[in-house]
This record gives structure tokens, C-alpha cells and sequence, in this order.
């Protein structure tokens, strides 16, 4: 996916590094979707049930995030990095609860640079949280 961030980047099929226009989203929503969606298949086929699970989990989000832009735009940055920690802890037993403290600068950057309003702020780290915690439930991994 980050491919596709510099090839549009370079190619000024987004306005700036941080894709501030949420209409620029779709197109890098979508491919990092293709992308994960054929890691996902890939990890079903050769991979273990949890390598299967994270991928999942990563497609699902990144599709998340794809529908939600069509009609509002939330922190992206926050809502991956959120997720990823929670992984994260999941996979070490909850003994990085202590990497929950990053999310804290993440906010404030994105509020500070004046990319997201509060809201967008708090949707994309709570919604980052939540959805992992809700798949893993539903797969029985928690």
C-alpha cells in the first residue's frame, strides 16, 4: 500500500502527504484494500490461523476506512495506529499497554497541524480500537 501513496503522490493524484482532501482518499483506500485483500487470501491458503487473522483484521479496517471516507473523513492516522497497538498487544499478551501513550502526540499533531477536528480525532482512535477488539471477538480469538 505505501507504493501506492508515493505513485500517486509523484503522479498528483494527491494534493499532499497527508491527503488532506477526503475525495483524494478513495483510490488509495481502494488499492491498499486490493492489496490486503490478496495478503488475506494468500495468508488463508498458506499461512497459520492467527497470521490468517491479523490479515483479515488489517483488510476489514482498511475497508472500514474506505466507506467511511465516501461520506466522512476521520483520522486515519489515528484510527491504524490505534488498531495496530491493540494487535499488538494482543499478540505480547497485553504487556504493551504502555505504547497507548503514542496515540496521545498522534491526536495532538493532527488537531495541532489542523488536518482534523476533534471529532475526527476521536472517531478514527476509538473506532481504530474498537473494530479489532469486536473481530477478534467474533473469531473467538478473545
Amino acid at each position: 500500500p505505501i507504493i501506492i501513496f508515493f505513485v500517486f503522490l509523484k503522479t498528483k493524484r494527491i494534493s499532499d502527504i497527508d491527503v488532506s482532501i477526503r475525495q483524494e482518499r478513495y483510490k488509495l483506500f481502494a488499492g491498499a484494500c486490493v492489496f490486503l485483500l490478496v495478503g488475506t487470501v494468500f495468508s488463508l491458503i498458506f499461512g497459520n490461523q492467527m497470521f490468517f487473522t491479523l490479515h483479515l483484521t488489517s483488510f476489514l479496517m482498511a475497508l472500514t476506512i474506505l466507506v467511511i471516507t465516501f461520506k466522512y473523513k476521520i483520522s486515519a492516522h489515528l484510527f491504524m495506529s490505534s488498531g495496530a497497538i491493540f494487535l499488538m498487544n494482543y499478540l505480547f499478551d497485553w504487556s504493551l499497554l504502555w505504547l497507548f501513550i503514542i496515540l496521545l502526540p498522534i491526536a495532538v499533531a493532527r488537531f495541532y497541524l489542523k488536518k482534523h477536528d476533534i471529532w475526527q480525532i476521536l472517531f478514527g482512535g476509538m473506532l481504530g480500537l474498537l473494530e479489532p477488539f469486536l473481530i477478534l471477538k467474533l473469531l473467538g480469538n478473545l
